[in-house]
């Protein structure tokens, strides 16, 4: 099976106990898990590991074979002044920067990402209100879509559900 292709019901199981896991081995550098096996999953939960999140500082890497775009997202906090200024109650939020097209090296599945790419730009900024440049941005940065390389867009983290 190569290029991306599937073998059919039937195959199977056959298909991943002789090929895909013969030839696995374990990883050196063991990521390590955010939450554990113990998770409660309620507010103060989520917000205990947003702070842990924010505390490591380590930007998170997004990569869409799909599409061939890359992006870093980060956690920063805001600090006190700016929250009471501002009269926004949200403490921490996320930014979205670093855009890149990383295209596959095969020139079918690059022209299948170009066409992708461009259908989500079409998708998403042909909602803009306005021809200009700013009207642009601004349906980006409502629909949280990064597609400029010195684009960026910060958004607040809300906590969902109750206590």
């Amino acid at each position: 099976m190569s290029h991306d292709r599937c073998a059919c019901i039937n195959h199977q199981q056959n298909l991943a106990k002789h090929h895909f896991y013969k030839n696995i081995k374990p990883k050196n550098n063991i990521l390590k898990k955010q939450t554990n096996e113990d998770f409660i999953n309620n507010k103060s939960s989520h917000a205990n590991l947003l702070y842990h999140r924010w505390l490591s500082s380590q930007p998170k890497h997004h990569y869409s074979k799909r599409t061939g775009v890359s992006y870093i997202s980060s956690i920063h906090a805001r600090d006190a002044n700016s929250i009471l200024k501002l009269g926004s109650k949200h403490m921490y939020r996320k930014v979205f920067s670093n855009f890149q097209r990383i295209f596959s090296p095969n020139l079918c599945t690059q022209q299948k990402q170009e066409k992708r790419f461009t259908r989500a730009c079409r998708r998403v900024l042909g909602k803009a209100i306005g021809d200009d440049h700013q009207a642009i941005l601004a349906t980006a940065r409502k629909h949280k879509f990064i597609f400029l390389k010195n684009q960026y867009i910060k958004f607040p983290i809300r906590h969902k559900g109750g206590v």
